[in-house]
């Protein structure tokens, strides 16, 4: 995938040099990480009284968040204390750091191996 502003002025995209497995699995990990967001955050602002499937649906969201989750899935008292947009940022925080994370870690590898030459291995 290039970019060109002029024949001369070609600038390669630093994702052209990521491996499409890779690219395919940070892709499906980021949709993975958005719906069960989107999906905790709707059963959330929907419940009447207190949303007990909601702990259904965080348990696998904070582990994606894993290690960043970890105060959340081991000391769960301090999260009654926190204000709402603390305790909103505890639980899902961790599981959006990691896709960009790893996405920015796939960006850098592949801005490396342009530097230095190297075709990515299929």
């Amino acid at each position: 995938m290039t970019v060109s502003g002029t024949d001369r002025d070609t600038v390669r995209m630093p994702t052209s040099q990521v491996s499409p497995s890779w690219l395919r699995a940070w892709s499906v990990h980021a949709l993975v990480v958005l719906g069960m967001t989107t999906l905790s955050v709707f059963a959330l602002l929907t419940a009447d009284g207190v949303p007990i499937g909601l702990g259904v649906l965080l348990l696998p969201l904070l582990l994606v968040g894993l290690p960043w989750s970890w105060p959340a899935l081991t000391a769960t008292v301090w999260l009654d204390q926190l204000p709402i947009a603390l305790w909103w940022v505890a639980l899902f925080g961790p599981a959006v750091l990691n896709v960009v994370l790893h996405g920015a870690l796939l960006v850098a590898v592949a801005t490396l191996r342009r530097r230095r030459g190297r075709p990515r291995q299929h």
